[in-house]
């Protein structure tokens, strides 16, 4: 529906392509410009690629001649995976193995992921209703929002875990933790006399 001169099918294999390679540089920069960073990129990245997409369909709903930027609607989505799999989509999944405590990894994990999919089911059932309800322009300016909302986390809330070993993180999450048996275990020091 958007216009492009570019046949749908070679679209769907150039972001396949986009969103493998990606994968392999999110994992090349990881540790290197750490967790919140590659957040930010992803979040500015999508937050900007879904508002031209609004844009370009807000343009196209007013008759506006396109035929010279018909490439912007595959541009911007090919942006946003690059923008998603370097930060969202790879991040979360290493984060939950960092910051989830090890007593409650397991269950945390698995009503995280089910969540996550659950989410991704309503998306993929919900999008083309939503379209119809309101439009192309209505629902990518939703999903800009909602990354901004995502962003305004990641800023917020979310650790950075770079560098850090799983009890420093766990410490400084929970903060200092008072151990009654250590205490309790203590001898006295020797004074000498």
């Amino acid at each position: 529906s958007a216009g492009s001169t570019i046949p749908s099918d070679l679209c769907t294999i150039i972001v396949g392509i986009v969103n493998f390679a990606s994968t392999f540089v999110a994992t090349a920069l990881i540790d290197r410009l750490g967790r919140k960073i590659l957040l930010y990129i992803s979040s500015v990245s999508m937050i900007l690629t879904l508002a031209a997409l609004s844009l370009f369909f807000y343009f196209k709903q007013h008759a506006y001649d396109l035929s010279s930027v018909g490439w912007i609607p595959l541009m911007s989505f090919v942006i946003y995976v690059v923008g998603f799999s370097l930060g969202f989509g790879p991040v979360p999944w290493l984060m939950m193995g960092e910051i989830l405590p090890a007593k409650i990894r397991g269950p945390a994990a698995s009503i995280a992921t089910g969540f996550n999919w659950s989410c991704t089911f309503i998306v993929t059932k919900t999008f083309n209703d939503l379209i119809g309800i309101i439009g192309e322009v209505g629902i990518f300016a939703a999903f800009s929002a909602i990354c901004i909302f995502g962003l305004i986390f990641v800023i917020s809330v979310v650790p950075e875990t770079r560098g850090r070993s799983l009890e420093e993180i766990e410490r400084r999450l929970t903060g200092p933790v008072r151990r009654m048996s250590a205490i309790a275990n203590m001898k006295p020091v020797p004074t000498g006399c």
